[in-house]
């Protein structure tokens, strides 16, 4: 599915922007957040974090698979058979049901580098507001960058063969999708010259 796919990589991107080569000696940089300063890290636990972030992304992904092809159909399946109709509440909950679950893993597992910052001494300074700029750029997957110009062109066409919209609605809708569309290819620019 498009939705995880894309959430799967842009979470990883944003994981492994939070480490950068050090240029004064070996392994990398870890910076805990955007504006503070960055703590040494071996190759060795840059790999073992990466990779156990890339583990909780895989099951992330298959824990949702297995939600919305066998948990919500037979709670849907039961629902009819009891021939009950949910209110929008219900169905949120339904839906979203394995996300709490899922959210404290996954933060424990993003923040488990913040033990290199234990007792340690930070080796660089903290970023300056371009470079936190560059990082967020590096953070966002090639899949959100074009689906960020892809997306709003589609609605662009929508907009446009759709008769029943006020010309106000009209103007509005499509000044947004546009914004929307040009400030991807602006990111996608940005990126493309970063790498």
């Amino acid at each position: 599915m498009f939705v995880f796919t894309t959430a799967k990589s842009n979470l990883l991107a944003k994981f492994e922007t939070r480490f950068s080569p050090n240029q004064k000696g070996e392994g990398y940089v870890f910076y805990p957040k955007e504006y503070e300063q960055g703590y040494a890290c071996s190759e060795t636990d840059y790999q073992k974090f990466t990779a156990d972030f890339q583990k909780f992304l895989k099951q992330m992904t298959r824990t949702m698979w297995i939600w919305f092809l066998t948990g919500m159909p037979v709670i849907i399946g039961l629902a009819i058979w009891q021939d009950y109709e949910f209110n929008t509440l219900e169905k949120l909950s339904i839906i979203m049901f394995p996300f709490p679950f899922l959210t404290a893993k996954g933060w424990r597992v993003y923040n488990a580098p913040d033990i290199l910052t234990k007792g340690e001494r930070p080796i660089v300074k903290q970023k300056n507001e371009k470079q936190v700029f560059e990082t967020r750029i590096s953070g966002m997957s090639w899949i959100m960058l074009v689906g960020m110009v892809v997306v709003p062109i589609i609605g662009v066409y929508v907009f446009l063969n759709y008769d029943s919209l006020a010309s106000w609605q009209l103007s509005l809708g499509l000044c947004f999708l546009l914004t929307l569309a040009i400030f991807g290819i602006y990111f996608i620019f940005r990126k493309w010259k970063l790498e």
